[in-house]
């Protein structure tokens, strides 16, 4: 897990919204997790507790960097970080057809939406499907 505001108070940092300042070290934190074969580790938390967009906007923003979940303060987070934990249903509809071109291919690269479909995209889709169903 990620103490994003423990840190910020150890470092003296003083990050935007977005906190920027903090990239590199949420990074290591997320690489550091995958070399140990852990899942993606927790984020810290975010410091709003109304403005649900922008809860979900941190939110994915934390997804979209790597980690795997987020911690909430409060039950009005719970909803939107759970969701913007969760695939869309255009990313699982993108996901079925990844997994269906692959299986009809033989093993070969494929293209799906006009782009390359290798191992590592039918991973991901493959990752999609099966968060899916948790």
């Amino acid at each position: 897990a990620f103490g994003s505001i423990d840190f910020q108070a150890e470092l003296d940092i003083e990050p935007d919204e977005e906190e920027h300042e903090l990239a590199p070290y949420r990074a290591q934190v997320v690489l550091a997790s995958k070399l140990a074969g852990l899942q993606g580790p927790v984020d810290g938390i975010t410091t709003e507790l109304n403005d649900v967009e922008r809860i979900a906007a941190h939110a994915l923003r934390s997804r979209r960097q790597g980690f795997g979940s987020m911690f909430c303060i409060h039950p009005r987070q719970v909803e939107p970080v759970n969701t913007s934990f969760s695939p869309s249903a255009a990313q699982l509809e993108w996901a079925r057809r990844v997994v269906e071109a692959d299986a009809a291919s033989g093993g070969a690269p494929v293209a799906v939406d006009g782009k390359m479909v290798d191992r590592p995209v039918v991973l991901k889709a493959q990752s999609l499907l099966r968060a899916a169903t948790r």
